[in-house]
């Protein structure tokens, strides 16, 4: 069942603004070798996303800070982001449970809220001055 779902979402196509179907296929099949388990990410797409989404300040981060050393820098973002999403989300302890207290939320919660602009100071890669 699983392989007839992934085969179904891989071959579903892109269809832009307009309505045009495009050759790009709206979903790909990553190995689950690939997840961290840890962060709950997939790093290689996070660093397409980068990439993809913010070129320019990505190879100007990669080259004015880490003198070309993307193996470092990739892993010092991650560092980043474990340590930023360990510091904004809070585990439900059993008080929250037996008290009916707020439960804390998990990381799409904090990805998609108020904590993304606070803690991640907005959404593009800066390069310290």
């Amino acid at each position: 069942m699983q392989k007839r779902i992934v085969e179904y979402l891989c071959s579903q196509p892109i269809v832009d603004a307009s309505g045009n179907v495009t050759d790009q296929m709206e979903y790909h099949e990553v190995s689950p070798t690939e997840y961290d388990k840890n962060s709950c990410l997939i790093p290689s797409e996070l660093f397409d996303f980068l990439k993809a989404s913010q070129g320019d300040n990505y190879r100007k981060w990669l080259t004015e800070k880490y003198e070309g050393d993307e193996t470092v820098m990739q892993s010092d973002i991650l560092t980043r982001i474990k340590s930023e999403m360990a510091a904004a989300l809070k585990k439900a302890t059993k008080e929250h449970v037996l008290n009916g207290l707020n439960t804390p939320q998990g990381t799409l919660t904090m990805l998609r809220g108020k904590e993304r602009k606070d803690k991640f100071g907005g959404s593009e890669l800066t390069v310290p001055a």
